[in-house]
This record gives structure tokens, sequence and C-alpha cells, in this order.
């Protein structure tokens, strides 16, 4: 699904590599209509605090605006609110998903 989102545009997906290896990856969920929802966020264990965050959602953000995007931040577990918040986005409304599993 994630190759689908992005072979058609609906999706980006950016990486800062070191060593050849993955440590922080950052990318929307969806793009549509003017609106873009940043929803991927990671950077791997040991390089945490050394800015890598703030650097790819920077990078992501202004590629976004560029495009013309609004931008909307989905991010759980609630421990990083603070981190999101840090990153400039601002909470405007609680989103959720329930499914009744019948099986």
């Amino acid at each position: 699904q994630i190759r689908e989102r992005l072979t058609s545009g609906f999706a980006r997906s950016y990486v800062i590599k070191k060593d050849g290896k993955v440590i922080c990856h950052a990318g929307t969920g969806a793009e549509i209509a003017g609106v873009a929802t940043f929803a991927y966020l990671i950077t791997e264990k040991d390089h945490r605090g050394h800015g890598l965050a703030s650097q790819i959602v920077n990078y992501t953000c202004e590629e976004l605006l560029k495009d013309g995007y609004k931008i909307y931040s989905v991010y759980y577990p609630e421990n990083s609110r603070r981190l999101h918040h840090k990153l400039g986005f601002e909470d405007v409304c609680d989103f959720g998903k329930l499914y009744l599993n019948q099986h």
C-alpha cells in the first residue's frame, strides 16, 4: 500500500541515511485536495536527540508548502504530543477510528 501511495503521488517519504542505513524517516499518509497529513516520523533509537527529526520534518514541510499543501500532523501515542509541539505543530482536534470486531 505504501508503494502504491508513493508511485501514485498520494504520499511522499523522506529518509536520512548514515553509512547506507536509514536512521530517520518522515512521510505523509495522504495528500489530496490541498491537504497533506504528516503521519510518519521515526528516528533510530541510537540517533535520537541529535536534531534529525527536526531536520527531516522541516524539509518535508518546506516541500509540502512549496507544493501548496496545508499540513496536518497525525500522531500517536500520546507521548508524541510534546515532540510534535516542539516541531511547530499545534493541536486543532482529536482524531481516532474505532472498529468493532464481530468475530
